[in-house]
């Protein structure tokens, strides 16, 4: 684009209803709004893009559980 451009990009963050499982993220830049609109987990970047430049969102998150504990839908 010959100018500047905001973009806003969306992820999630997976929620814990049990105090057993802690879930904590890491992100570079940290997102400029979580709870995106009050939906819960959902985390939002809003950013300025100059012309002819990209951006990278580096974004993890580590599960914490007891060792006897089995969580399905992530991979060890």
């Amino acid at each position: 684009h010959p100018r500047p451009i905001e973009v806003t990009v969306l992820d999630q963050l997976p929620v814990s209803g049990d105090s057993d499982l802690t879930v904590a993220m890491t992100a570079d830049p940290q997102p400029t709004t979580r709870d995106f609109e009050d939906r819960p987990g959902v985390l939002a970047w809003v950013l300025t893009l100059p012309p002819n430049q990209d951006r990278r969102i580096r974004f993890g998150i580590t599960l914490t559980a007891p060792r006897e504990r089995i969580i399905t839908g992530f991979d060890r």
